[in-house]
């Protein structure tokens, strides 16, 4: 009902706001209109200029695009919108999308450009993990650069790299007990 009213009212942000919500909510419960409602959200936030809800609309369409088949359409979206996050050039967009593509890599089982696409999330946010002492780091207190840490040491764990998920799982532990403010849910 609130959809409905949302889409008679006009109001562009709400409507954003009410198809991320039920987007979120079908998402929890497996459901494919969760991808339906990210990509209403993901256009009406790329036609209204709303860059934050076009941020959350990626990550629903990422996490739930597994329940449908629409991988061709999420993929386009995440392309678009990372041309966007280029074009703005704030180095934790970068980083997020960055992220948020390799995490649709790693659904779809290739581990190869996830991790090329976590490297560049990396890269983007000016951090290499040493390779011989996580603990040297050259870490700050950023959620991206943690999630990044953490999906690229579950994207190793995936290939069965045990070293290269361990450096990485260490680094991303070490970074949020340095910085309990950074909190990072795995997905």
């Amino acid at each position: 009902r609130i959809l409905a009213i949302d889409q008679k009212s006009g109001d562009i942000q709400d409507l954003i706001g009410t198809e991320l919500r039920l987007s979120g909510y079908y998402d929890k419960v497996r459901r494919k209109e969760a991808f339906q409602h990210a990509a209403s959200a993901y256009k009406l936030a790329e036609e209204s200029g709303n860059d934050v809800g076009l941020l959350q609309a990626c990550d629903l369409l990422i996490s739930s695009f597994q329940t449908t088949s629409e991988n061709d359409e999420c993929k386009a979206m995440l392309d678009q919108a990372m041309a966007k996050a280029i074009q703005r050039g704030v180095p934790s967009e970068l980083a997020k999308f960055h992220d948020r593509f390799g995490r649709f890599h790693v659904r779809a089982e290739k581990y190869d450009d996830a991790i090329k696409q976590f490297q560049l999330g990396l890269v983007a946010l000016n951090y290499t993990v040493p390779s011989d002492n996580p603990a040297t780091g050259n870490a700050k207190a950023d959620k991206y650069l943690a999630e990044l840490l953490l999906d690229m040491g579950q994207c190793y764990r995936a290939q069965h790299d045990t070293a290269g998920a361990l450096m990485h799982l260490a680094e991303c532990e070490r970074l949020i007990k340095a910085n309990p403010e950074v909190r990072v849910v795995p997905w």
